[in-house]
Formats: structure tokens, C-alpha cells, sequence
């Protein structure tokens, strides 16, 4: 993530954001724009698709988070609300224990929530994690949460870890989970949250991480690496996890989707020659994924052959129930 190439990608990313919609769409049957509207990060729910705007106008506060109900869009009758406004640039998104967390680029690293239940009652914003001035928060970085018994929110200043435990009323100090001194030694492509277990990639080591989940009191575990390129060409970026399986992307090498178990192994390539992979997200047995503006799926055990689903597509790609969302500059769109 710290090199040239990679911060230029996240900058490109997020400037995007702003741009007014009207990118050219082609899409199969099943493909449904929800919302004309450019959206930095979205988070999705069983009910309501929610998503972030105004993501790179630091200087001027108007950002906002929206949300929409999306059979109540679907139905032709859906109008979007807004959550909260007046923020300086919201972008990526977790909705988690009945609030709605986001990371905000203020330059400096800026964890906040929301209630997110009946507008009516919705309260004040409360920064989880106000502003620390040595951190540079990556506001493209993922937001990740554990579980509703724990309360744990985790995110990534692109290049550590942290995380904070949330309790009703009570805030308590963040960890940094993976400090380095050499910053391009050390560097967090992305990460998830699975099975109480940390996995995040280290992009320029090309590296795939596990690590136990962290408990207040007790010393920061020792992670296990699953995976590394050995190759100064090629780097591990997105990563997620399924059951059993751990996927990544690769960049150089043509671009490419692999998998390992979470215990360790052998790795298995999902898909080759893909190009650079900007968002991934898995449904029952398929995994989906956004490379050159096309989202494309394909079994997620790398057997049969690659689907093209819609072509313009650029952004974040988030799954719920039987349905896969995206959002980006050119609006929000939904495929059943």
C-alpha cells in the first residue's frame, strides 16, 4: 500500500466519488439502478442499502450518509433518507450493534458512529476514535466489527491495524494490533474479521495474515502467515473469508483470484489473467468481483467458467441474502 502505484490507486478511488453520475451501464436481466447518486462506500442490511457522499470535500462539510429501503426502491415507491449530514468527507461504511460506523478523511485517523435505527430517534454523532494527529487514516480502508456479544471495531490506516471495543456509553483506548518501523515493511492492503480471527494482506510483502482476535488486558497474539508470492512483482490486496476458505487478490502476474484454507495449505487459483480486481464479494457458491469496469463471477471453487454480469461498473461491491450491490460514481445498483 505504501508504494507509488498503490497510493495513487486509493487517491483515484475516492476522488471518484464526487464525480456526477452518468457513466454507461450494460447489464443482463436481474440488474436494478437504485439510487443516481455518487457513493463513496455502502453498507448493506436485510432492509436498507445505506451509502456515504461527499467523501473529498474536506474543507467544506457536507457530506452526508443515506440510506434506502431496498424493496420498498424495487417497488418503484422507495425514497432515499438521511441519516446524518453536515460531515467533512464520509467514506467507507460498517452498520453494526444498531449503529453505523464510518471512517471520515479529515487527515488524520477518525472513527465515528450513528445510531441507525428510526430516523426520529437517531441522536448525535460520537467519535469512537477522535482525531490523533500521527496517524494518517487511509479513508478507503475498510471498517470491520466482530460481533454484537463483543463489540469490537477494527480499521486500517493503510498500514496497521486497530481496534477498539464499543460498549454502550463507554469508549475505551485503541490498539494497534500490527506496528512496524518500516513503513514499506509492513503495510495493510485490507482485512477482514472471521471465525475470531484477524486475516489481512500485506501488500507489498505479498502476504496473507492470520491472527487471533485481540482481548483487552492481554498481549497482542502472534500472527501465521498462510500465504506469500515470494515475488517482488506480484502483491496480495483484497481479502476475504467464506467458511473454510480464505480468497485474496493478486496484482502483477495478469491479476488473479486465489484461495487457502483458514487452517493453512495449499493455495488454489480461482481465477487467472483477471486484471486489476477492485472490489470482491462472495453469494452461496459464486464469487463476484469488479476488474476493468466489469463485475464478472464464477464458482468460488474455481471451477467452470467466468460470467460477465454487467460492463461500466465501478466501486464497492457488498452482498445481502440473495443479492449483490455496488456503488460508486456512477449510482448504486443492485443484481438479483
Amino acid at each position: 500500500m505504501k508504494d507509488s502505484r498503490r497510493a495513487m490507486l486509493v487517491i483515484a478511488l475516492c476522488t471518484a466519488c464526487v464525480l456526477t453520475a452518468g457513466s454507461a451501464i450494460s447489464a443482463l436481466g436481474g440488474t436494478t439502478k437504485l439510487i443516481d447518486a455518487a457513493a463513496c462506500g455502502i453498507a448493506v442490511t436485510d432492509e436498507y442499502v445505506y451509502w456515504t457522499e461527499g467523501c473529498a470535500t474536506e474543507d467544506t462539510p457536507n457530506g452526508t450518509i443515506k440510506r434506502l429501503n431496498v424493496d420498498d426502491a424495487l417497488a418503484g415507491v422507495g425514497v432515499a433518507e438521511t441519516v446524518v449530514g453536515g460531515l467533512a468527507s464520509p467514506a467507507k461504511l460498517l452498520v453494526a450493534f444498531n449503529y453505523v460506523y464510518w471512517t471520515d478523511w479529515r487527515g488524520v485517523a477518525w472513527i465515528a458512529r450513528h445510531p441507525a435505527g428510526p430516523l426520529a430517534n437517531l441522536g448525535a454523532v460520537t467519535n469512537v476514535w477522535p482525531s490523533y494527529p500521527v496517524i494518517i487514516v487511509n479513508h478507503c480502508a475498510p471498517v470491520a466489527a466482530v460481533s454484537n456479544q463483543t463489540r469490537w471495531i477494527y480499521w486500517s490506516d493503510d498500514r496497521d491495524l486497530w481496534v477498539i471495543k464499543h460498549e454502550p456509553g463507554q469508549m475505551q483506548i485503541a490498539y494497534n494490533l500490527t506496528t512496524h518501523p518500516d513503513d514499506w515493511a509492513f503495510d495493510i492492503a485490507d482485512f477482514t474479521v472471521a471465525g475470531g480471527h484477524l486475516f489481512y494482506t500485506r501488500w507489498h510483502a505479498g502476504m496473507v495474515m492470520k491472527r487471533p482476535i485481540k482481548t483487552f488486558g492481554s498481549p497482542t497474539p502472534s500472527a501465521t502467515m498462510l500465504y506469500a508470492t515470494y515475488s517482488s512483482d506480484v502483491h496480495t490486496d483484497l481479502i476475504l473469508v467464506d467458511g473454510a476458505y480464505v480468497y485474496w487478490s493478486e496484482t502483477g502476474g495478469g491479476g488473479s483470484i486465489k484461495r487457502v484454507s483458514t487452517a493453512g495449505g495449499a493455495a488454489a487459483v480461482v481465477g487467472s489473467n483477471l486484471g486489476q480486481v477492485d472490489s470482491m464479494a462472495i453469494l452461496g457458491n459464486n464469487i463476484f468481483w469488479i476488474a476493468n469496469g466489469a463485475l464478472h463471477s464464477r464458482p468460488k471453487d474455481g471451477s467452470g467458467s467466468t460470467s460477465q454480469i454487467a460492463t461500466g461498473v465501478y466501486g464497492e461491491l457488498k452482498v445481502s441474502g440473495s443479492r449483490v450491490f455496488w456503488g460508486g460514481h456512477s449510482g448504486i445498483f443492485v443484481y438479483e
